[in-house]
């Protein structure tokens, strides 16, 4: 039966994608098998012993400075952040900061290592506040409200901070501090991932949706590039290739995906439920 055009075009775009598919797990993806594995923990930290709390926490997430990289800052269930310094095998607490009342979900860095920034990082937090941060003080130096809304994602480049306030994108040129665009159109639920590269931003959010924008164009829709749904809720996102074609994202339902910004679906899954 000879095959109409529609047909001819799907088997072209299936093909295409098949062929990209190849060239990710030939070039981008391999896995290393368990029993070849050689690497080793040196050594292992107990937040409690660090930090020498009454009240027993967690340890939420670590974020390294680019600037400096054998200082990180960490997030503590608690509402703290820490401040600290990785030297051979030891592991020096440097600073505490405990003015945030809710639960703090990101950390980012400046991409400027000239000083003063090299030292500064942002957070943000639950409790509706983004806080610039000097590693050697405990006082944070600037606090920008958010109306109570929550903070859930934080990037910058080198000239703007990006943030995922509940459902919208928001845009801050990191030299005024003043807000510059708000995105109340791109996601339908909770933003949980934002990725600078250059000028363009990537999105993704609870509601399964990934976007990446052109921010020389604004934060609008036509400064839309391309837009992903893989049916799964962003945990994190970043970008594979300087063409953005293809993105990795960690989702919240334990799978690791490389999604195909052009043909809008993922190209590779792992679920990591299924791993030993």
């Amino acid at each position: 039966m000879r095959k109409t055009q529609f047909a001819q075009d799907v088997d072209m775009v299936l093909d295409h994608d098949v062929q990209n598919q190849k060239m990710l797990n030939e070039d981008y993806i391999s896995f290393i098998p368990k029993s070849m594995n050689s690497h080793k923990i040196k050594s292992s930290y107990d937040i409690n012993q660090i930090t020498k709390e009454e009240k027993k926490s967690s340890l939420l997430k670590i974020k390294m400075n680019p600037n400096t990289p054998h200082e990180f800052a960490v997030i503590n269930s608690n509402f703290q952040i820490l401040y600290m310094s990785l030297s051979n095998e030891d592991i020096y607490h440097i600073c505490t900061f405990k003015e945030n009342k809710g639960r703090i979900n990101d950390i980012c860095f400046f991409k400027n290592n000239e000083s003063p920034f090299n030292k500064a990082f942002i957070s943000g937090s639950t409790d509706g506040t983004i806080k610039i941060w000097d590693s050697r003080s405990s006082q944070s130096v600037k606090t920008i409200e958010t109306n109570r809304q929550k903070v859930f994602a934080l990037d910058t480049n080198s000239e703007v901070l990006a943030a995922g306030v509940e459902r919208e994108v928001v845009v801050w040129d990191l030299k005024m501090m003043k807000q510059m665009y708000k995105c109340s159109f791109a996601h339908s639920d909770e933003v949980t991932a934002v990725k600078f590269k250059d000028n363009f931003l990537m999105t993704g959010g609870q509601d399964n949706i990934i976007n990446i924008f052109d921010l020389k164009l604004g934060l609008d829709m036509d400064a839309v590039v391309s837009t992903a749904n893989i049916n799964q809720p962003f945990a994190s996102v970043d970008f594979l290739d300087d063409e953005l074609n293809y993105v990795h994202a960690v989702t919240n339902v334990y799978t690791f995906n490389v999604v195909n910004m052009f043909s809008c679906v993922s190209a590779f899954e792992l679920d990591a439920k299924n791993v030993n």
